[in-house]
């Protein structure tokens, strides 16, 4: 039988994270589940620590608080190293696990030899939830107001570059929620990542800090056997994320260059240019918000300057500008 992880790199959030964790509590009752939970908690005081302690009577709980903040990329990277499981799911903890997705995740990796599983979510408004703590499950899938992530809908058996496609997945695998792989490959990859980036805690400063997930996920799979399952695992928040404030940044400046590098780990170049012309439509609106409040983001204006010349040539770079104009005019209508 497969062995799989659950792992949570964690800091600051400890409501959030017993909401998590009391999600796969509930999870935890069907008794043919068999999994870990490994915590990395970047955390400075002893709330974390309490936390876990309530939820390590009902399953299993490797945790390891850092001594200081380490950041979030080697706060990840410890979060997966505390796992001997075949197989890791990386969980945010601010995320919620549904009833059937371990089992549902576990039967897929039992049947299948693959190396990568790509599952679906439902997201959500954090502001929508009256109350944050103990989260009712039941209440929140109710919800009108709650979307999937991907809208494509249907289970397939495919290769990890083919799930780099807006059909399957908008932000190129950036949701790190979404992602079950095989461990062993991971850590054999993880030389991906520049050390000096990942120790910078200037978060979103570069591809390596902002997506570490994703440098390594290239160098490991773009050419293993991988699954999409439509049916969502997780329940996912918007709002409740502190880095949404760079989303210009992270939509259109850090998933371009992930794409880049897709495409140096041998990501067909048509792939490329489709997936990259779409990241591109939302361009003209987001360069000039980051323009405008550069002190705001952590890039530089040579490097703004740079990625001018380097998008010039797709047509979404022009048709941003219309695509900007157009979404203000239907906001006022």
């Amino acid at each position: 039988m497969t062995s799989i992880s659950i792992c949570i790199p964690t800091f600051n959030r400890t409501t959030y994270l017993n909401n998590c964790l009391r999600s796969i509590k509930l999870a935890k009752k069907n008794p043919k589940i068999k999994f870990d939970v490994c915590i990395s908690d970047n955390n400075q005081n002893n709330l974390n620590t309490k936390i876990v302690k309530k939820y390590k009577k009902f399953f299993k709980i490797n945790y390891y608080k850092n001594k200081k903040n380490i950041g979030r990329s080697l706060n990840m990277l410890k979060a997966v190293s505390l796992s001997k499981s075949d197989f890791v799911w990386l969980v945010g903890d601010d995320d919620l696990v549904l009833s059937n997705s371990i089992l549902n995740i576990k039967k897929i990796l039992d049947k299948n030899t693959i190396d990568f599983l790509y599952v679906n979510s439902f997201n959500l408004n954090i502001n929508l939830i009256k109350s944050k703590k103990n989260m009712n499950i039941k209440n929140i899938l109710r919800s009108p107001k709650k979307i999937k992530f991907s809208s494509f809908e249907k289970n397939k058996k495919l290769y990890f570059h083919q799930l780099i496609d807006p059909k399957i997945s908008f932000d190129f695998l950036g949701g790190m929620y979404l992602s079950v792989f095989r461990r062993k490959m991971w850590l054999k990859n993880k030389n991906a990542l520049t050390k000096n980036r990942i120790k910078d805690l200037n978060e979103y400063s570069s591809l390596d800090n902002t997506f570490p997930h994703l440098k390594i996920f290239a160098k490991s799979f773009m050419f293993s056997k991988a699954y999409f399952l439509k049916t969502p695992c997780s329940i996912n928040f918007l709002g409740a994320r502190e880095w949404e404030r760079l989303w210009p940044l992270v939509q259109s400046i850090r998933l371009i260059e992930v794409l880049d590098y897709y495409k140096k780990c041998g990501l067909p170049k048509l792939n490329y240019i489709k997936c990259k012309n779409f990241a591109l439509k939302n361009f003209f609106c987001d360069y000039i918000k980051i323009l405008i409040n550069i002190k705001d983001f952590p890039i530089s204006l040579s490097e703004m300057i740079f990625l001018l010349t380097k998008n010039i040539f797709y047509p979404n770079f022009y048709l941003s500008f219309f695509y900007c104009i157009f979404r203000r005019l239907k906001l006022k209508w």
